[in-house]
Formats: structure tokens, sequence, C-alpha cells
């Protein structure tokens, strides 16, 4: 998606992840990303180190590059545009390869 313009400024939906929200909320907003879509705005999601994925995994933050990596990844698949990450190299490689598969298309060639 390209996004909408107000005058000069193009619109970003972030679905705020974290910001008083209880660990299933966050855990649905991910699950349902694809709703986000039909707004036609890119999506972003901010996840890295937050808190919900401490009390998924029971990682302490400095632990919790694994899970927000996972989000990030699944994050893509689900229709997100714009990751925002703690652990860049890493998160884009992730991002890349659940980038590639979301999007690969069947094909006669194996």
């Amino acid at each position: 998606a390209t996004g909408h313009k107000i005058g000069q400024e193009k619109i970003i939906l972030d679905v705020g992840i974290g910001f008083g929200k209880r660990t299933v909320d966050n855990l649905m907003l991910l699950k349902h990303l694809n709703r986000f879509t039909r707004f036609g705005c890119p999506l972003l999601i901010g996840a890295s180190r937050k808190r919900f994925i401490g009390a998924v995994s029971g990682a302490g933050v400095a632990d919790r590059m694994d899970g927000s990596i996972a989000v990030a990844a699944l994050a893509v698949a689900g229709g997100a545009n714009v990751i925002r990450t703690h652990d860049v190299a890493e998160t884009k490689q992730a991002v890349a390869i659940a980038f590639a598969i979301a999007s690969a298309k069947d094909s006669d060639e194996v």
C-alpha cells in the first residue's frame, strides 16, 4: 500500500502494541493485522522488547530479541509494512525471509 496523503503528509497506521494493553490484547492485534490492511495505509508494528513478549516467554527485557524477531516476522506475513526494532540486522534478515514466504507465488517448478 502506498498510504494516503493529506497535504504533504503520509499516513502510517500504528496499531499501538503495548501502550496500556494487556498481553491478550497485543496478541489479538497481531493475530488480526490483516484487518487493518483494508485502510490502504502502510502498517507499522513496534513490538521490539515489549512487555507482552516477556509475559509470554518469561524472558527479561535484555533477552527478548528472539521473541521480538518472531513478532516482526509474523507481522510482515500478516501485512505489516514497517517494523520498529532495536535489533535491526537480525530483524531485517528474519523479515526478508517472512516476506519471501508470504509473497511466494505457486509455480510449476520445484
